[in-house]
């Protein structure tokens, strides 16, 4: 698994670490300045390996599939939605990434779970005329979220190819 230090990324390394049925066998845990990130990749170079999980979209911007590359570790890699986006797609070729299911739309899946929850969050905030005890209120009693907070679907897997999304079989 390769993390970086912020809170987005803490949230998917713990989901996945807590949920996860293999063995992680070594985990990168990196922050914004780090460079010396080949000295691990040659580390894990050497490690039994089946696949790579990213937690965030800094390590594609970084050119982290050209340095897996330059490290010889040609294994798939799985990464979160974010890799999705038009500007990040030339640099996440052949990713596997998660995605929720039963998004529509004709944009990315970042753009579209912000209008999802734009849908959600807007009546609810009229309503309540933005107090946000009456919010908080209202979106647990709406019954679209378990107990953790969590819109409640599916996870499908999507690959990037070239330029293109595609459903990931």
């Amino acid at each position: 698994m390769i993390t970086y230090k912020n809170a987005f990324s803490a949230v998917h390394a713990n989901t996945f670490s807590k949920n996860y049925k293999g063995t992680i066998v070594s985990t990168i845990s990196l922050d914004d300045s780090s460079t010396g990130i080949d000295t691990d990749l040659l580390k894990l170079s050497k490690e039994k390996i089946d696949a790579i999980f990213v937690t965030d979209i800094s390590f594609f911007f970084a050119g982290g599939m050209n340095k897996l590359k330059h490290n010889k570790i040609n294994i798939p890699v799985f990464s979160l939605y974010p890799v999705e986006l038009p500007m990040a797609r030339s640099l996440v070729n052949n990713v596997i990434y998660s995605f929720p299911e039963g998004i529509t739309g004709d944009t990315s899946g970042t753009y579209e779970l912000s209008k999802e929850s734009a849908k959600i969050i807007l009546p609810i905030a009229l309503d309540c005329k933005g107090d946000v005890a009456c919010m908080k209120k209202s979106l647990a009693n709406s019954k679209l979220f378990n107990d953790k907070g969590v819109v409640i679907r599916n996870i499908i897997l999507k690959q990037i190819k070239g330029e293109k999304v595609l459903m990931y079989k």
